[in-house]
């Protein structure tokens, strides 16, 4: 189901990109592993984020989406870090996703993340 989950985020994209406050919509599917896709959101604000994840473009998507998922999501929702508007990527791209948390462990380090 690898071609359809392809088309229905590309669907959920492009109206994601339409929607009032959306700076950012990028989506990425992993090279080696290609039934795994990365959703990267950038919003205006805290409104304009949550009346998306709250509108219709979601529930739709979510439940489209439904049928054919093999695993839960896994979403990481942060706090603004971009500071520079984003840029035009030349198609074929490569992206690295990482995650890391600073979470548990040291405290100090924790602390010091929070910044």
């Amino acid at each position: 189901a690898v071609g359809q989950g392809v088309e229905l985020i590309k669907k959920f994209r492009d109206a994601s990109r339409r929607e009032t406050g959306n700076l950012e919509f990028t989506t990425l599917q992993e090279t080696n592993r290609p039934n795994r896709f990365v959703i990267m959101e950038g919003w205006q604000n805290q409104a304009a984020y949550e009346a998306h994840d709250k509108g219709a473009t979601m529930s739709e998507f979510q439940a489209a989406l439904k049928p054919i998922r093999n695993s839960p999501t896994n979403p990481h929702t942060l706090l603004p870090f971009a500071n520079a508007a984003p840029r035009a990527v030349p198609l074929g791209a490569l992206y690295m996703v990482e995650h890391v948390d600073f979470r548990g462990g040291d405290p100090a380090v924790a602390e010091a993340a929070v910044a």
